[in-house]
């Protein structure tokens, strides 16, 4: 089968390619479609992803480069005996397809076919033609949102707003498109609650707003404990479903009215904020960072409220105060893809990780209790020229264009980018107590106006800074889930960025076996790490 087509949309292609993926040999499937005008959705380039990983051939044609037209509508069908071929108008298009009004004719004059054949494997040679893979969608995405053709909504009338908003703004990816049947069938057999456990970058609350709408919800609670999470899930949510109405409750700010409220937990997890409500006001209840559950108000919630269907979500289950939270979803995890899986299926960026010698800080010295390092004694032993003058030289050797540096309290922060920028380097440090806002760093960061942007704790999850491709870690880290977040920081995907750099200084401590271990799947007892070497040097890994 082979499908050469202008334009792709996601409207469109979602019609077809269920039908697409069960041909049995995937490699006898080619597509070309093109960036002509600038009107392919990058969303449905994405979903083509899926057939290429199948074995399929698909081809963007770079109109733009050749400065060349590509004005194609065709699809020809082979069985053992014959071919037919279509050409007429029809892009692959929900207007195309059914509502638009549109000319095609089909032939089975095999010299035809024969001819349209050749066209085809001539335009497989052709310079400007590309196989379809991440990095060419990725470029496109950079001139697809700027200065975006007025043709697609107006001239053109393919993919109207309305009609757009009709279909959804966003299109799953592999995983998401995997977890979203299983919660379908989950809740086909009865379940009412569950955990979806997602690696950072992976796109939990665009999963959650999409099988909301697949749920057909009516009212729904988003509830999260940073404001960054909820401003940013609003924004996802009105991608996939523009025609509800959306509402804040938090602080002074409590809209009860809404279709759709997100929620801070630390306002409505209050008992008198709970009844400003009915245990059934909401058909659906999200709970992001879900690791947090164990604490007393995210109790409170979930006891009081009785809805259809109710998710959690996180990237890092694992307590270690060992709270059970999968008590509070039913015992009940829906779906689990971790970090490496994300990087295998080429939806987060690849790393590289280098431990470095912490050789200027003793660290059997520091007091250690409760599973934490005492703050004051480490801040003396971190806080010191010799040891950040060791970090920066280190630093430079392995950095790429930005950096976000995790720092133990304000004062090793204010240190860090004081010391950096002594030195002629451009760093902010952004903390609770900073003056500088933390969207005007993230902005300067993206827009490589600073090298660096040093903090304490509040980019540990939340925060999207795609660009981001340099992780500094100048602090122990004595949680697998904050390790495993602020790794996390780095690992989506963005136009230009080739890898991750994970710059890690690992002291003498037990503590620093959490992070191997969180990055290796194992627990860090000596008999597992002993393990794991063995099979390290054996040739098994």
């Amino acid at each position: 089968m082979i499908i050469s087509v202008s334009f792709v949309f996601i409207s469109g292609l979602g019609l077809i390619i269920d039908s697409l993926k069960k041909i049995k040999d995937q490699s006898r499937l080619t597509i070309i479609i093109s960036n002509y005008l600038k009107s392919s959705e990058p969303g449905a380039l994405l979903r083509l992803l899926e057939l290429r990983d199948l074995g399929a051939n698909i081809y963007l044609y770079d109109s733009i480069g050749a400065k060349r037209s590509f004005h194609m509508k065709s699809f020809l069908f082979s069985t053992k005996s014959s071919d037919t071929l279509i050409v007429g108008s029809s892009n692959i298009s929900l207007t195309a397809f059914q509502k638009g009004h549109e000319l095609n004719l089909s032939s089975r004059d095999q010299e035809i076919c024969s001819s349209f054949r050749r066209i085809i494997n001539n335009l497989i040679k052709d310079p400007y033609l590309q196989l379809l893979d991440r990095e060419t969608i990725d470029k496109y995405i950079e001139i697809y949102e700027a200065n975006r053709n007025p043709f697609i909504d107006n001239e053109y009338g393919v993919e109207s707003a309305k009609e757009r908003a009709d279909v959804s703004l966003i299109s799953p990816n592999r995983v998401q498109y995997d977890a979203l049947e299983i919660l379908r069938m989950n809740r086909d057999i009865g379940i009412t609650k569950g955990l979806i456990i997602l690696a950072t970058g992976l796109g939990k609350t665009y999963l959650s707003a999409l099988d909301a709408k697949q749920f057909g919800a009516n009212r729904l609670l988003f509830v999260a404990h940073r404001e960054e999470i909820l401003n940013q899930s609003i924004e996802s949510f009105r991608k996939v479903m523009p025609d509800k109405t959306y509402g804040l409750y938090k602080g002074d700010d409590k809209d009860t009215k809404s279709d759709f409220l997100f929620a801070s937990i630390q306002t409505l997890g209050k008992q008198k904020n709970l009844s400003d409500f009915d245990p059934t006001d909401f058909d659906y209840i999200i709970v992001d960072e879900f690791h947090h559950v164990g604490a007393k108000s995210y109790k409170a919630l979930i006891n009081y409220f009785n809805p259809k269907f109710f998710l959690g979500l996180t990237a890092t289950p694992n307590r270690t105060d060992n709270i059970d939270i999968l008590q509070y979803c039913g015992d009940n995890i829906i779906y689990r893809k971790d970090l490496i899986d994300g990087i295998n299926y080429r939806l987060l960026s690849n790393f590289e990780y280098h431990g470095i010698n912490d050789k200027h800080v003793d660290y059997t010295k520091i007091t250690w209790r409760k599973r934490k390092f005492d703050l004051e004694e480490l801040d003396k032993n971190l806080v010191t020229i010799s040891r950040t003058a060791y970090i920066l030289e280190e630093w430079k050797k392995l950095k790429q264009f930005r950096t976000l540096g995790f720092c133990s309290s304000i004062r090793h922060c204010d240190h860090m980018s004081n010391y950096f920028n002594q030195q002629g380097y451009r760093t902010l440090s952004v903390h609770s107590q900073s003056e500088v806002e933390r969207s005007d760093a993230i902005n300067k960061l993206k827009n490589r106006e600073i090298d660096a942007i040093f903090s304490v704790d509040i980019f540990n999850e939340g925060v999207d800074i795609p660009e981001v491709d340099t992780i500094l870690m100048a602090r122990p880290t004595e949680s697998k889930i904050i390790f495993m977040q602020q790794l996390g920081r780095g690992l989506r995907l963005s136009p230009g960025k080739d890898i991750v750099r994970i710059i890690d200084f690992i002291g003498n401590h037990k503590s620093f076996l959490n992070k191997p271990s969180a990055l290796m799947g194992i627990e860090p007892t000596n008999a597992n790490v002993r393990e794991f070497i063995d099979e390290y040097k054996s040739g098994k890994l």
